[in-house]
């Protein structure tokens, strides 16, 4: 294991919170090819955008890493890079005994700090050093920097969060779709699909496109259809239909849902069934003579 390497380069964001820099001049070096004077590739530093930029999910271009870049520091999930190359520092601190380690790898090329916790070593973050602009691209091992930052994260219990499953329904379609949200934080939407008899990943989207409530809009739905009804023990009753069956309905106030019970009087057939309610309440009120 290596200390921190001596430095006075500070690390700038550049516009940006998932990685940091810094820069130095260089000289610009050219060859001559087919009688013309022209400047040596930068393979080194178009191969580290299209890495970085495809391990972040970002497009990275010549500003956000330009040709003077001589260091790109590149944290890992819940720490931030600090002020000097290698330094990261936990988002929400760390318990008492917790410490860190540096490593050169690659020909001294790549840096990585690794935190330790309770005798579990985590990747904290890395750093790639970049001599010059005209470096080989070949020293830069894609499959090395994906390794280490594809290492398992490291939480501190301030960051874990409550995990919680949701059942809500597309406006659109009136679709169920499940939300589920892990302890740390990542959220997943999926559908039921009928015929692989499982639970599929769908596009997240914003809650506005759904009724997060779907057993209270059942319930509304549920309420605007009852009717009341006298039954044939006399009662005035709220009656449910459903698959052309009568059932008389109750509101349960434990548990805010309504009950539906079976009645074999609402469902004999009659010649004349018994008069509604709203006939009964029309006939009662008295015309004027």
């Amino acid at each position: 294991m290596l200390g921190i390497l001596n430095s006075q380069r500070v690390l700038s964001s550049v516009q940006n919170e998932k990685f940091s820099i810094a820069t130095k001049g260089y000289v610009v070096q050219t060859e001559r090819r087919s009688g013309k004077t022209v400047e040596l590739s930068k393979s080194a530093l178009s191969k580290m955008r299209r890495i970085v930029g495809k391990m972040l999910g970002i497009h990275v271009d010549s500003i956000l890493l330009p040709d003077s870049t001589c260091i790109i520091s590149i944290p890992k999930r819940n720490f931030r890079s600090g002020r000097r190359h290698s330094e990261f520092i936990p988002l929400n601190g760390g318990p008492s005994g917790s410490h860190f380690e540096f490593q050169m790898i690659g020909d001294d090329r790549i840096q990585v700090t690794y935190y330790l916790v309770g005798g579990v070593r985590y990747v904290a973050g890395i750093c790639i050093y970049i001599k010059d602009p005209y470096q080989k691209g070949i020293y830069y091992n894609e499959n090395v920097i994906k390794k280490l930052l594809n290492q398992p994260d490291y939480w501190s219990t301030f960051e874990l969060e409550d995990e919680s499953m949701n059942i809500v329904r597309r406006r659109s379609n009136f679709e169920n779709v499940v939300i589920t949200k892990s302890r740390y934080g990542d959220v997943k939407h999926s559908v039921f699909n009928g015929e692989k008899k499982k639970f599929i990943s769908t596009d997240i989207l914003p809650l506005s496109v759904y009724i997060t409530n779907p057993d209270k809009e059942d319930l509304k739905s549920d309420a605007r259809n009852l009717k009341i009804r006298i039954c044939r023990n006399g009662k005035l009753e709220f009656i449910k239909e459903r698959n052309e069956y009568k059932y008389h309905a109750k509101w349960n106030r434990k548990e805010e849902k309504i009950d539906l019970f079976q009645c074999d009087y609402c469902n004999e057939r009659e010649e004349a069934p018994p008069p509604s309610y709203q006939s009964i309440l029309r006939n009662s009120i008295k015309k004027p003579v």
